[in-house]
């Protein structure tokens, strides 16, 4: 059984089989999610499948929408290096203020932006960038991947830190 950590945990049977599997599963870490994980939810399950990289099963969420091509020669790493004319990138999914296509609200993410573009320019796509990439068709999953490949790193912000300042 794959129990979403939104789940009502009143919800769950009292008792697990110890030969049956129950999969603990989130996409994002607690805070967003209003989770309160009690003390029981360990012990509870015997397989974890969240975002971090020490869980069961890892829940990738940014390889299932960019994956950039990666080269198995390093030899060629010059080369991929050159077609990498863009400097920093940001997919950020998570708003303080969802209706404002900009960067303009008080968030750690926000100021964190504003501060780093005062020294470099740095794309912004998605819900809160005026940039967008949504790879919902095989057509857009490719360009998004061709457009990901043209950065020399990413940045990454957790989303339940949004909106901690």
């Amino acid at each position: 059984m794959i129990n979403y950590g939104r789940n009502q945990w009143d919800k769950l049977p009292a008792y697990r089989h110890s030969q049956q599997y129950y999969v603990f599963h989130l996409s994002e870490s607690p805070p967003p999610t209003g989770t309160s994980l009690v003390s029981w939810v360990p012990s509870f399950f015997n397989l974890t499948f969240i975002y971090r990289l020490d869980s069961d099963i890892v829940a990738d969420m940014y390889f299932q929408h960019y994956k950039p091509p990666m080269w198995a020669d390093w030899s060629s790493f010059e080369e991929a290096w050159r077609v990498k004319t863009k400097l920093p990138v940001v997919f950020v999914s998570k708003c303080i203020t969802p209706s404002t296509p900009s960067i303009t609200s008080n968030c750690t993410t926000n100021l964190v932006l504003e501060k780093l573009r005062e020294y470099i320019a740095i794309d912004v796509y998605e819900k809160c960038g005026p940039l967008k990439c949504n790879p919902t068709s095989h057509k857009k999953k490719t360009a998004c991947n061709g457009l990901v490949s043209t950065y020399k790193f990413f940045l990454a912000f957790e989303n339940s830190v949004v909106g901690i300042m």
